[in-house]
């Protein structure tokens, strides 16, 4: 795709946590610069990364684009949607069977709620949700990813007979703990202990579930992107990349295994 040039007032969006630059293009493809976080290379790093792990992500790729007299960074992805899907995400399931999460309530009875919604919702099989909502906590887990609100996943439906499909993983722009620095050690601890998951629970080893059910995500997708060799071979950002290892360390030792 050529150097676009953005016009500042179809903009919307602003620099900032959570808040992209951001626009459609000829209402097909959505165009994400680089803003505070580094949004864009951190969307295109978790693309490459998920794939390779055999996940279904929606697919970023890098661009430039001249905003305000200036060259930027940016990432465009093309809308996942057929014409005739409507999105439906997570929270609006819930809100579609009237449920209400007790403060009280566990990760594990959290993450069981929600799935016997969805498979309420869509007719799926309850073991294909379940796989769907534990290898995405997983890969949040190992890119340090703090924004998986219940409107961040979702599943699409035709407006004429009803079907449904999941949508891609998407949204990974606050991945990587919002840095592309390859962080000392001590530096990397200290994010790691500040670092709020979601949509679980804030404690990112809670928000995982449970650790049966993570294990046997964790291991498939990394016996298919080849394992810690093979990730090393995917061109992420250095400082990206040595946070996913180190996350697949701590998590290898949560779930206890051995790495080869």
């Amino acid at each position: 795709m050529k150097i676009l040039q953005f016009d500042s007032k179809s903009i919307f969006g602003i620099d900032g946590s959570g808040n992209q630059i951001k626009k459609w293009y000829d209402r097909s493809h959505l165009i994400k610069l680089n803003s505070k976080y580094r949004e864009a290379s951190k969307e295109v790093d978790a693309y490459r990364l998920g794939t390779a792990m055999g996940l279904y992500c929606a697919k970023y790729s890098e661009i430039t684009v001249l905003y305000r007299g200036a060259e930027r960074k940016a990432c465009v992805s093309e809308s996942y949607m057929l014409p005739d899907e409507v999105e439906i995400t997570a929270f609006e399931i819930l809100e579609e069977f009237n449920i209400d999460i007790p403060q009280n309530m566990s990760a594990v009875q959290f993450i069981d709620l929600l799935v016997n919604a969805v498979v309420s919702y869509t007719g799926f099989d309850i073991e294909v949700v379940y796989t769907w909502v534990y290898d995405m906590l997983v890969f949040d887990y190992i890119i340090g990813n703090d924004d998986r609100h219940l409107t961040n996943f979702e599943v699409l439906v035709t407006t004429q007979k009803g079907t449904c499909r999941f949508a891609p993983y998407f949204d990974h722009g606050a991945g990587f703990f919002r840095t592309d620095a390859s962080l000392s050690l001590v530096e990397y601890k200290r994010l790691f202990y500040k670092f709020k998951s979601k949509p679980f629970s804030t404690n990112p080893d809670k928000n995982i579930g449970d650790y049966a059910r993570a294990k046997v995500s964790f291991l498939r997708m990394l016996n298919t992107v080849g394992g810690v060799e093979g990730i090393k071979t995917l061109g992420m950002n250095q400082g990206h990349l040595l946070t996913v290892l180190r996350q697949i360390s701590r998590l290898s030792e949560k779930l206890n295994i051995v790495l080869s």
